[in-house]
């Protein structure tokens, strides 16, 4: 019996190191996390590659003011395999776009050039099958794009708006896209560009990510 609390006492101390050496190797990763870098964030690569190739304007036709009938997020909510309840999901989340579209990108020069790059690949990927695996990543996708979008317009926050976790999450979905149409040297240029953007504004904070949309 003495042999067993002693080998249980043993157990006990055993996890509690382990447990608070994962609370410092956790909590090091967070303070490392939240450290803002102030160091000078390049020109938009997308910018560059955009006004270089002049594909600023809008390449297709846009039927109504709420936009293009073959904008891909539109495309997915339209999807006959997947649940009412998702595609009630889908189009209740369109107002989060649009918010982050009315005020943070329009009236930004190179906020506007991500406007124009999201049509024209949505016009590339129109005849593309839409399939579970997009719709999933699109659901994957939701609370990262929320979390950020909270961020970035909440006055009161002055930490990281985009931390490293959420542009691995990112870029993983920019890569997805890539993989759709490997031979368009054009539209693999935009989704490297935007990679690279997204590289640039991690671990910075609102003020600095709002000046790279605006200049």
């Amino acid at each position: 019996m003495v042999k067993k609390i002693l080998k249980m006492k043993k157990f006990i101390v055993l996890a509690l190191a382990i447990s608070l050496s994962l609370s410092f190797f956790n909590c090091s990763n967070d303070n490392a996390e939240n450290q803002v870098n102030f160091s000078k964030i390049s020109k938009s690569k997308l910018k560059q590659f955009m006004l270089e190739k002049e594909t600023t304007a809008r390449i297709i036709k846009v039927d109504s003011p709420g936009g293009p009938t073959d904008c891909r997020i539109n495309i997915l909510s339209l999807f006959s395999n997947i649940k009412e309840s998702d595609k009630d999901e889908i189009l209740s989340s369109f107002g989060i776009f649009y918010d982050i579209r009315d005020n943070n990108l329009i009236g930004n020069s190179t906020g506007e050039l991500y406007i124009n790059a999201y049509y024209y690949l949505s016009s590339n990927l129109k005849n593309e099958p839409v399939t579970i695996e997009e719709i999933t990543k699109y659901f994957e996708i939701l609370p990262v794009i929320m979390s950020i979008k909270g961020k970035l317009n909440d006055n009161n926050f002055k930490g990281i708006v985009i931390t490293e976790s959420e542009r691995d999450e990112l870029i993983n979905l920019v890569n997805y896209y890539k993989a759709k149409k490997v031979s368009d040297s054009n539209y693999q240029e935009i989704l490297n560009s935007i990679i690279e953007d997204i590289a640039s504004i991690t671990n910075r904070n609102s003020s600095q990510i709002k000046e790279f949309l605006a200049n």
